[in-house]
């Protein structure tokens, strides 16, 4: 390094600060009732809005998919599904050329198809209410009996036990049935009636 002095020939740069902010100025008109200056002084910055920490979205969510749900699974139990009927409705044996006779659980009543004429995907399902549950006024689950029971003539005597049948398919032109009947009672003097 050298032994010279170090000369101070630049000028020091002075710091410049700015103004003092001055109050506005008010207006030199005079302020009418609509013009009333505001109690308050509107901030200007801009301040975050909060987050609220409520659920209202999910709640909104929640009960639309409570509501899809609802409609969906009214849907599977209204025609042309029919849910409930699938699982818990008639039982329904199909018949065809092969197998075209369908026998009650009782095995009181027989239907048999001629195997020619068997109808298109044409199925039972046969159901028995016993004479004393017919003629009973109590409600029964059978809608029908009922129907029946009062147009059945006050002169006849039930014999044997009522069978419903119910259908599905197309069904056949000729439909044969048997019925099993007490031992004691006369032939000549019976008859089917269909309701």
């Amino acid at each position: 390094m050298s032994d010279q002095p170090v000369q101070d020939d630049t000028n020091p740069v002075a710091v410049v600060r700015p103004p003092a902010p001055t109050p506005p100025s008010t207006p030199a008109v005079p302020l009418y009732a609509e013009q009333a200056p505001l109690p308050y002084a509107p901030s200007t910055a801009e301040q975050p809005v909060p987050r609220r920490s409520g659920c209202g979205c999910w709640v909104a969510a929640l009960l639309t998919l409570l509501i899809v749900a609802g409609l969906v699974g009214a849907g599977l139990f209204l025609p042309p599904i029919s849910l409930y009927d699938r699982l818990f409705g008639a039982q329904f044996t199909l018949l065809d050329p092969v197998s075209n006779a369908a026998q009650s659980a009782d095995g009181g009543l027989t239907l048999v198809l001629a195997p020619a004429d068997v109808g298109l995907d044409f199925g039972v399902a046969l159901s028995r209410l016993d004479a004393a549950s017919f003629q009973a006024p109590a409600a029964n689950s059978y809608v029908c009996a009922t129907a029946a029971r009062f147009a059945l003539p006050t002169s006849l005597t039930l014999r044997s036990p009522v069978y419903r049948i119910q259908t599905t398919g197309d069904a056949p032109d000729a439909v044969t049935f048997s019925v099993k009947l007490p031992a004691n009672v006369a032939l000549d003097t019976l008859d089917a009636y269909g309701y």
